[in-house]
């Protein structure tokens, strides 16, 4: 019987060592799959987030807009009904084909109010608990 591949959209992310830059990340993370609808000027760019924290999301696409560009954020958390609307702002881009990286966008959070960062550090620590107790949501 073939070996059953993990579901990599629940697997925690530790807070350890970013490797890009060598420096701690600030906030817990997680690796997941989220449908996500970036709007730049009544344009949209439908992709997936796959990479999570209360500050700022990676966005896995080939489109990439340039450092510094403000993109409404348009998404649903794992296990809630309403769909979350944030302003980010792109902080880096990854490029397609460089070794051992997924082409995309960083970008980080705008303006969160304290509700929805918190309910983004709820969904967060819920679904590493779940990760790490290997249980599926």
């Amino acid at each position: 019987m073939p070996k059953k591949k993990p579901d990599r959209r629940l697997a925690a992310a530790t807070t350890g060592t970013d490797q890009r830059k060598g420096t701690r990340r600030a906030s817990e993370r997680i690796v997941l799959d989220v449908p996500v609808d970036l709007e730049r000027d009544g344009t949209y760019l439908y992709s997936y987030i796959t990479d999570l924290s209360a500050v700022g999301v990676f966005v896995l696409t080939n489109a990439h807009h340039p450092v510094g560009t403000r993109l409404r954020i348009h998404f649903k958390l794992p296990g809630e009904s309403q769909p979350i609307a944030l302003d980010g702002e792109v902080q880096w881009t990854s490029e397609p084909g460089r070794p051992n990286a997924h082409a995309g966008m960083g970008l980080k959070f705008l303006e969160i109010s304290p509700l929805i960062r918190e309910k983004l550090t709820t969904v967060i620590k819920r679904l590493v608990r779940v990760s790490e107790s290997g249980q599926a949501s």
